[in-house]
């Protein structure tokens, strides 16, 4: 069964909030997208697991109905500087699904400083992340669903499973030859900057600029919230809960469940062919994952088996790369949705590939 969101933003009270928040100048309004714990009730997140840094901060809700919590912060890092200038910054909590929304007009600077603070909420709070793919899926989607013609100004390539840089350009090209090249080079489009344009008379006129990233942030501007939701996070939103939702949702493993359900990553590269390959897994757990530990209980070549602990939730894993191209992820104890969506989402930030029921 198709997953359906909401029908409360189509027009509704909180779009307006949200097509209404005060333009910045040249600052973009921007989107992420979390998944939160759906045990602990939304508002006691914030009240109760406030980050330390950021004692200072507060919030107040803006609305709530049957569907929906608005929420409006006031982030303030300690020691930080305190934003004034008309920085608005919203959280939407959707009931019946386990999705949030953030939108925020803050600069790109202030921006940072909003995401540590709600990645300070996990493991109650969780980002979502693109694939490269997924990318050019949502850009199919808006190209199917209205008349604007998709006119590439910027974007951003990387090479697979390495964290460098290796193309920034601007540059006006089609979307499908942009990931065609990428494909052909290897490489995976990070993010990609767009301009929503008709032919008016004589004239392409200019119906909203878009940079997406696989970072899963969306920045917009001429153009408002309506829009975007319609034509891109809506879509976003079903695409994760019909590949991630059940997942998450389903795989934990606890006193409850006890049969695990190992799920598998599936590269769309062969990449771990020796042992160095196996090695930089290790260090990119290191780097991108926080607060996590792990034991190697075997190697050879690019082959690897590793126990994972997360100890901010309690959750642990077994990860095993048991071919060139493919890792198995087994959930063991205190599995959480949470949890599992970070283990999820790191894979998917750091390779190109697809989740499957093993």
């Amino acid at each position: 069964m198709p997953y359906k969101i909401t029908h409360f933003l189509e027009g509704g009270s909180i779009a307006k909030i949200f097509d209404n928040i005060k333009k910045v100048p040249i600052a973009s309004i921007k989107v992420a997208i979390f998944i939160y714990d759906t045990r602990v009730p939304p508002l006691d997140i914030f009240q109760k697991f406030k980050p330390y840094k950021f004692k200072d901060s507060n919030f107040k809700t803006s609305y709530e109905d049957d569907e929906n919590i608005l929420i409006e912060f006031n982030v303030i890092k300690n020691g930080g500087p305190k934003y004034d200038d008309g920085t608005q910054i919203f959280l939407q909590i959707l009931k019946k699904q386990p999705l949030a929304i953030l939108v925020t007009n803050a600069d790109s600077i202030y921006f940072e400083q909003i995401k540590q603070f709600f990645n300070k909420f996990y493991p109650f709070l969780s980002r979502i992340f693109l694939r490269s793919e997924d990318i050019k899926n949502l850009l199919n989607n808006v190209k199917g669903k209205s008349d604007y013609n998709i006119v590439v100004k910027n974007y951003v390539l990387k090479r697979y499973y390495v964290k460098k840089k290796i193309e920034s350009t601007w540059e006006v090209i089609d979307y499908l030859d942009l990931f065609k090249k990428a494909s052909q080079e290897f490489v995976w489009v990070d993010g990609i900057y767009i301009h929503l344009t008709k032919k008016i008379g004589e004239k392409d006129e200019i119906f909203g600029k878009v940079r997406v990233s696989r970072s899963g942030v969306l920045k917009y501007s001429r153009t408002d919230y309506t829009m975007i939701y319609t034509l891109f996070l809506k879509y976003i939103l079903s695409e994760y809960m019909e590949k991630f939702g059940q997942v998450i949702m389903k795989k934990g493993r606890s006193l409850d469940n006890i049969e695990p359900h190992p799920v598998r990553f599936i590269l769309n590269e062969e990449i771990f062919k020796d042992s160095k390959d196996a090695v930089q897994v290790t260090t990119l757990i290191k780097d991108r994952l926080r607060n996590w530990g792990y034991s190697i209980l075997s190697q050879e070549g690019g082959l690897l088996y590793l126990t994972m602990h997360d100890y901010v939730s309690g959750g642990s894993y077994d990860l095993i790369i048991t071919s060139v191209s493919e890792i198995l992820i087994i959930p063991q104890t205190q599995v959480t949705s949470l949890s599992f969506n970070r283990i999820l989402m790191f894979l998917t930030e750091t390779y190109d590939g697809v989740v499957e029921d093993a």
